[in-house]
């Protein structure tokens, strides 16, 4: 019997990553893994140059593919991907980080271990810039008040099962059972497969390590046009997958309902006022403990100017997933659903 090795089918689906996508590239195909390599980019109609520099390295290295998304979305690009791929693992992996030599190894050997059906590592979020905005919001997309207990954002000492995992690395024959990608959710798209995946009797496995290192947005902007995203699709997502909404992902919308309710009241009662100072007051207590923690990890200086822009960067990601995620509920409601509301991939 001919030994046949195996076959890793990285896919990356892109748009406008000029800046990225030659490290990015150059992470998988650096990797150090016993199996084969194959990279499909999957171009959403950039407006940059991504697709000429993938389209020239594809010349050089037959390991990379580049592909045409013309419905321009995630879910999309990962569903093509699937669909072009020849390997018996696949791997969704973004353009806006970077991948240790070893990241596909320790994938491979402990899904053979461990007979998961995804596996997936910790994020260690960095700045987009040096700018204190941009190092802001790295902070907050590491922290507990930021994110809550997402532990693939937070950390793990030891691997663990979880509900999804960040990107992830999949056995081929995943897809072959439960379908692809729901193209309904240009956000959240891999919560409602890993959804699909426990359902179905599988098995996800979040590593501590190697950790992927994830370039955050680099504005309070773009963070706000992220989150809002996030906020729009996750109603969605949960009604796909049968799932109630958890407290993690109800706290913002409570939050911001809150602090309307609490404006209105202030007007006409005295206790009104007091319930939203205290609620102010908690908020800022949880920033600023984000803020020291920061501080003392020599992540931010100890200065106003720091404290305010955590404070700031906080309130950007828990208001923008308030309204993103109340705005999808009454979609919902209404029989309509929130795909075309967001622009492509970002």
């Amino acid at each position: 019997m001919i030994y046949r090795p195996k076959k890793i089918s990285v896919l990356m689906p892109v748009y406008n990553e000029e800046e990225y996508i030659r490290q990015a590239i150059d992470d998988i195909l650096s990797q150090q893994v016993g199996a084969q390599i194959e990279l499909l980019v999957i171009d959403g109609n950039s407006m940059d140059s991504t697709s000429d520099i993938v389209s020239k390295i594809a010349e050089i290295d037959p390991r990379v593919k580049l592909l045409h998304n013309p419905h321009r979305t995630v879910p999309y690009a990962l569903n093509a991907g699937i669909a072009a791929a020849e390997g018996e693992y696949i791997a969704r992996v973004d353009a806006h980080a970077s991948y240790p030599s070893n990241y596909l190894a320790t994938l491979l050997q402990e899904m053979d271990r461990s007979d998961c059906d995804n596996v997936g590592c910790v994020i260690g979020t960095v700045p987009g810039g040096n700018s204190m905005d941009a190092r802001s919001v790295a902070v907050c997309l590491a922290s507990r008040f930021g994110v809550g207990n997402s532990a693939f954002r937070v950390g793990v000492n030891e691997p663990v099962f979880v509900d999804t995992v960040p990107f992830g690395f999949y056995k081929r024959h995943v897809f072959d059972r439960i379908g692809g990608f729901d193209v309904d959710l240009d956000r959240n798209q891999d919560d409602e497969l890993n959804s699909r995946l426990l359902a179905n009797g599988g098995r996800i496995l979040l590593l501590p390590k190697p950790v992927i290192t994830y370039v955050a947005r680099d504005s309070y902007r773009k963070l706000s046009k992220m989150y809002y995203q996030y906020g729009l699709f996750k109603p969605l997502a949960l009604v796909k997958s049968g799932h109630r909404p958890t407290m993690r992902q109800l706290v913002p919308s409570v939050f911001l309902i809150a602090l309307l309710l609490g404006g209105i009241g202030a007007i006409f009662s005295n206790v009104a006022t007091l319930g939203l100072l205290l609620l102010i007051l908690l908020y800022v207590s949880g920033a600023s403990l984000t803020w020291r923690e920061a501080v003392k990890d020599r992540r931010l200086p100890c200065s106003a100017a720091s404290w305010g822009c955590v404070l700031r960067s906080l309130f950007c990601m828990h208001i923008s997933y308030g309204i993103g995620y109340l705005k999808g509920t009454f979609l919902l409601l209404a029989g309509r659903s929130p795909t075309g509301h967001v622009s492509v991939n970002r």
